[in-house]
């Protein structure tokens, strides 16, 4: 294992989040990437390993952090979940976490699971010194359609919940608008539900991915998981997609339209640029001025 498997660079950080070097010191993945990817995804590969603290590599994360210039911003991304419940007992994010506050790193983190809030104090430390966002992935409103897709993902009412106890301490937390899977969640109804309550939750932006991702090895897994568990949809993605690497809804144009309204309505920005201007850009020029 080299430094560069353990903490890839991110060549154009204003693409995303303005991320400079994403860590990984976890083996395993979110369960979704068996079946697809969608382009909200820094990481779209499916690891086989069970989800598990990597030991020989954080080592090599320490290392690497110690080299980074204060001001520049490190991030977590949820493949696999940082805080998954398998990782629980071990809390490998405490010195990862302590070691970037130390160094007066920015911390971008991807999260589903409400195990983030007890290392809320270290990221508190951390934001006094540089930028701080977290994102929360929500593509589902209805748990039940959910849990037919991603089993062990968290429920809305529980993402919702992260989200409002994260706003409510100050930190800088979105929403990751994903997976959206065409003829599964792809209503306009569900879309403007997913805007309006993680507005109320404390949202401070939504930043959207439309349609999924499947490549060859994906792609077999996902039609395998369809006949077995949605059999009515082999034969409708069959003919609208085929052997596509990339599936969007037909109604795409009409969920960006609505999107778009509902986002300006409720006053959240959406588009990378201007979330990463809002939350990132004058921190960090602070930061490099002195």
């Amino acid at each position: 294992m080299t430094p560069a498997q353990v903490a890839f660079f991110n060549k154009k950080p204003e693409r995303y989040f303005g991320v400079d070097y994403f860590l990984r010191p976890f083996f395993g993945s979110h369960p979704s990437r068996q079946y697809f990817s969608t382009t909200a995804d820094i990481d779209p590969v499916y690891h086989k390993d069970h989800v598990a603290v990597a030991h020989e590599r954080i080592p090599l994360i320490l290392d690497k952090l110690a080299s980074l210039e204060s001001g520049m911003i490190v991030g977590f991304s949820q493949n696999p979940d940082p805080y998954d419940p398998a990782l629980t007992e071990e809390q490998p994010m405490e010195t990862l976490l302590g070691t970037i506050r130390d160094k007066k790193l920015g911390l971008y983190l991807e999260t589903a699971n409400e195990g983030l809030i007890r290392d809320l104090p270290l990221i508190q430390q951390i934001k006094k010194k540089a930028p701080v966002i977290v994102t929360v992935p929500i593509g589902f409103a209805n748990d039940q359609i959910q849990q037919v897709i991603i089993p062990k993902e968290p429920t809305f009412a529980k993402k919702l919940r992260l989200i409002a106890k994260l706003a409510a301490e100050g930190i800088n937390v979105g929403t990751l608008l994903k997976p959206i899977i065409p003829f599964v969640n792809d209503s306009e109804a569900h879309l403007i539900e997913i805007i309006e309550k993680a507005k109320q939750a404390g949202t401070c932006f939504i930043y959207p991915s439309f349609g999924i991702n499947l490549n060859s090895s994906q792609h077999r897994m996902f039609m395998d998981f369809v006949m077995r568990n949605l059999p009515g949809l082999r034969n409708i993605y069959m003919d609208h997609f085929g052997f596509k690497k990339s599936w969007a809804s037909p109604k795409l144009k009409l969920l960006k339209k609505t999107f778009v309204i509902n986002m300006k309505k409720n006053k959240l920005p959406f588009g990378m640029k201007e979330i990463i201007s809002g939350l990132v850009s004058e921190k960090v020029v602070q930061l490099k001025l002195f």
